[in-house]
């Protein structure tokens, strides 16, 4: 099957491919050291079926969901014997059921929903309550923005994260500048994402990719791993509640 359009801009050179690869390669060291046989896992915008392609030595119950029918498409095609474990969904919607699963996992997806409808998202997640919880996204503030933007212009294509005036407010952090983050990678901001995801779970790491060693500032993206926090404890719990309700649920 012929690649789709966002994996011609992950596949465009040596460098593209390099950073994109690295959300994978954790995403498997993780599992290595955390999964057992049979567990469930579900993965919030699946796209394509990267992240299924890299756990196909894991002996796991999978679930892919994406909003977009075309990605739910190629995952399918590609995957025929597991066409079934794809499925196009939105999980902003109220009815969605994030329960029963021990790994949710959401690389590289967070980025594309509003602010409004992920924290709720991230709330309904932290109340279902899996073992653990993998995200990674963009680093689309500081530094770090300036060199992807400017770096993509020079190699000949477009990260659709603004102008270069854009850019700056972005680089310098003058939020109060850029348009409301929406859908897009413009003025989303990873530093409200680990605070919020601090307020839901109990955060086990926080990495720069592709090294861990990077300043998040200057990082192309970053890897969180969360938990559960114990019932009753954590500083998004509703004083005096043990249900694992979490305040603004």
């Amino acid at each position: 099957m012929a690649e789709l359009f966002y994996e011609q801009k992950q596949n465009r050179n040596a460098v593209t491919r390099f950073l994109h690869s690295f959300r994978y390669k954790h995403l498997t060291d993780f599992m290595a050291r955390h999964a057992q046989p049979g567990d469930t896992v579900l993965d919030i915008g699946c796209g394509p079926g990267g992240a299924f392609g890299a756990l196909g030595d894991f002996d796991l119950d999978y679930k892919g969901v994406d909003i977009r029918e075309d990605f739910i498409a190629a995952a399918q095609a590609r995957n025929p014997d597991d066409a079934g474990r794809f499925a196009v969904t939105d999980v902003t919607a109220p009815g969605f059921d994030f329960a029963g699963y021990d790994f949710v996992i959401a690389l590289e997806t967070f980025e594309h929903i509003p602010e409004a409808k992920l924290i709720r998202v991230i709330e309904r997640i932290a109340q279902a309550r899996p073992k653990h919880m993998l995200c990674s996204v963009p680093i689309e503030i500081g530094p770090s923005v300036a060199i992807k933007n400017l770096g993509a212009r020079a190699m000949g294509y477009d990260r659709q994260s603004g102008t270069l005036g854009q850019t700056w407010h972005a680089a310098t952090y003058n939020l109060n500048r850029l348009p409301p983050h929406g859908v897009d990678h413009l003025g989303f901001n990873w530093i409200w994402l680990e605070h919020t995801l601090r307020q839901n779970f109990q955060m086990r790491g926080a990495r720069a990719l592709p090294y861990g060693w990077l300043p998040k500032s200057i990082a192309p993206s970053v890897l969180f791993t969360c938990a559960p926090y114990p019932p009753g404890q954590g500083p998004g719990q509703a004083p005096g509640d043990s249900s694992g309700q979490t305040v603004g649920g």
